[in-house]
């Protein structure tokens, strides 16, 4: 990633988010680096996506009725 600002922190992080040049906040003047390489493969969250927190929600909602249903037939007692 190549952040460019005008007023702040500008900097070059590699993939693995460590920062390999930059110019401190206040400061003016000219970075000059090769583009970062890619990862070899997407990280997980770019392979599923919102798909496990679909799975975490269903279960939370599939905890909740199922609770919900305990305690409504404890009262019917």
């Amino acid at each position: 990633m190549i952040r460019s600002a005008g007023t702040g922190i500008s900097a070059v992080v590699d993939s693995v988010g460590r920062v390999v040049t930059q110019i401190a906040l206040g400061s003016r003047g000219v970075v000059d680096s090769g583009v970062p390489v890619a990862l070899p493969r997407p990280p997980l969250y770019a392979r599923i996506g919102d798909s496990l927190l679909a799975v975490f929600v269903g279960i939370g909602a599939a905890l909740i009725i199922r609770r919900r249903k305990t305690r409504n037939a404890g009262d019917a007692v």
